[in-house]
């Protein structure tokens, strides 16, 4: 009896200690419960940083959660921070949000949504670059493997292969008529030609990089300047195998006498009448000054041209007399005038046939004749611009007469070649 009494009394002792750590439980729980169950926001998604100039872009998704209201960016372990507004629509939103003045560096972002109740989300970190002058100083514009001028005087590069974050190539330069010009050569291109580059003139170029795929902005690297040395040749004969006569309204007529034909002026034969090519006349008559045109078949810089007079080789009374040329102008054109004109003429030079005995019209001296025979040579500048045709204006005769005849006139061009 006594045995069955003291396992009662056990049984309630245990009773009573289970009841009052029940109590304690409960206690705890409501604890926990008091001031509402803990809410979170939907967590920004696929959060991304692009790199860009002194800025960084974050870009985000808002997913399904209709409650969002805004988000707090942070960086700088928190003690730079952005409060952004945002809307959320029926749809998957994209969020794009820049964050501006940064110095050039790495930054880690955090984000993390809010909804209207101040209810926050999970945060999301995210890893981006901000670029600035420290890289901008460090590029370089992409390199000219070489420069060389075409037979047009056209000034032609050839770049090396551009590295991944060059976009283009800015090249500066002046053109012939001292105008600036900019043009432009992908990162895909290896060649560019300037058909019109000012020679001797500066040329600068410089590249825009990208620094990274994602990079939202684009980098000029510094500018370099690049002087071309030009080492000039103007002993170059113009062939005249491409020559032929351009004509146009208010030319002089020719004379009309078997075998006088324009071509005669560049066939290279300087003895005998007009039948033998020697000699080319224009028609008595027709007046001065008067002129006419060649076109030499390419665009040329002239370096020097010589005239033979007709009767150098053997009729010597003609030298320095009758219809032979005295003084004379010579234009150059790429796009002359269909009326004649002298619009889109550029007058290159003034040219005088000089007699060496200066004696009266009809005389000659062996120094005269050896002259004549050499042919007169008239000079240009190195800087003479390309054409392609030539306009000669006789002026007068040694005898003052209506019409001018002449045996050949020879071309030289300019070749250069080109270093830095």
């Amino acid at each position: 009896m006594m045995k069955i009494s003291r396992i009662f009394s056990n049984l309630c002792f245990l009773a009573i200690v289970m009841l009052m750590a029940c109590q304690k439980q409960d206690h705890g729980y409501k604890e926990f419960l008091e001031g509402g169950e803990k809410i979170y926001v939907a967590k920004a998604d696929s959060l991304r940083g692009f790199p860009g100039k002194n800025r960084i872009e974050l870009q985000w998704l808002l997913l399904s959660d209709p409650t969002i209201a805004s988000a707090n960016i942070y960086w700088n372990n928190r003690a730079d921070s952005m409060k952004v507004d945002l809307v959320k629509t029926d749809k998957i939103d994209t969020v794009s949000v820049i964050i501006p003045n940064l110095e050039e560096g790495g930054y880690d972002f955090e984000v993390i949504s809010k909804d209207k109740k101040g209810n926050s989300s999970i945060s999301k970190t995210v890893y981006a670059y901000a670029y600035g002058e420290n890289y901008r100083r460090s590029l370089l514009p992409r390199s000219i493997s070489n420069t060389t001028l075409t037979a047009q005087n056209e000034l032609k590069f050839t770049w090396r292969k551009a590295n991944e974050q060059v976009l283009s190539t800015e090249i500066k330069y002046l053109n012939a008529e001292d105008q600036e010009r900019v043009v432009v050569l992908p990162q895909t291109e290896t060649e560019l030609l300037l058909p019109d580059w000012k020679i001797g003139s500066t040329i600068q170029y410089a590249s825009w990089y990208k620094p990274d795929t994602l990079a939202i902005d684009s980098f000029l690297s510094t500018a370099k300047d690049l002087v071309l040395t030009m080492k000039f040749d103007g002993d170059n004969a113009v062939s005249p195998s491409a020559f032929k006569r351009l004509k146009l309204p208010g030319d002089a007529p020719d004379a009309t006498m078997n075998g006088n034909a324009f071509e005669n002026l560049w066939s290279g034969v300087l003895a005998g009448g007009a039948a033998a090519k020697a000699w080319y006349r224009t028609e008595t008559g027709s007046g001065m000054p008067q002129h006419f045109q060649i076109d030499l078949g390419k665009k040329v810089s002239l370096s020097k041209l010589r005239l033979w007079q007709r009767g150098s080789m053997t009729e010597y009374k003609l030298i320095y007399a009758n219809g032979n040329i005295q003084n004379f102008e010579i234009w150059g054109s790429n796009d002359p005038a269909a009326d004649g004109s002298f619009s889109g003429w550029t007058k290159l030079r003034s040219c005088e046939v000089v007699k060496p005995s200066n004696t009266p019209v009809g005389e000659y001296t062996d120094a005269d004749v050896e002259e004549a025979a050499n042919g007169h040579l008239f000079e240009f500048p190195s800087s003479t611009p390309a054409y392609r045709y030539v306009r000669v204006k006789v002026l007068n005769t040694w005898a003052g007469t209506d019409y001018m005849f002449a045996s050949e006139f020879r071309f030289w061009e300019w070749k250069s070649k080109l270093s830095e």
